[in-house]
């Protein structure tokens, strides 16, 4: 798990809703492009730079059977968004407190991985 007296946490940044990276968008584009891309209801998704979960949150009421991961460098946020989670009972959505280069093996594998803006805050070996 990151230092969480990383200066990230420091000022915390706004959450916002991405409707671009929906995974039932993002199958139809996959879809008119060629692409064979998994069901969408029981699809497994991935966002990396997640911050609270904000974008997730929506996707995993709207779609309960899938499962929705997200990772971010910021604790303060992954708590902020747990405690949503939790407050809404949602139980298809978990946050972890974790770096790009630290995602665990044992999440597995998705078939939508969300990278938003995340180019823009990382170094250049990640």
């Amino acid at each position: 798990m990151p230092d969480s007296s990383f200066a990230y946490d420091a000022v915390p940044y706004p959450s916002a809703v991405f409707a671009q990276t929906h995974p039932d968008r993002l199958a139809t584009i996959g879809r008119l492009l060629g692409m064979s891309p998994a069901g969408v209801p029981e699809a497994r998704v991935l966002e990396i730079g997640c911050g609270d979960g904000s974008n997730l949150l929506g996707m995993a009421c709207e779609l309960p059977r899938a499962q929705f991961v997200g990772i971010d460098l910021s604790g303060q946020a992954i708590d902020r968004g747990q405690r949503s989670i939790s407050g809404l009972g949602v139980t298809n959505l978990a946050l972890y407190h974790s770096g790009v280069g630290d995602i665990p093996a044992d999440l597995g594998r998705f078939d939508f991985i969300l990278a938003h803006g995340l180019y823009s805050w990382v170094p250049a070996e990640v």
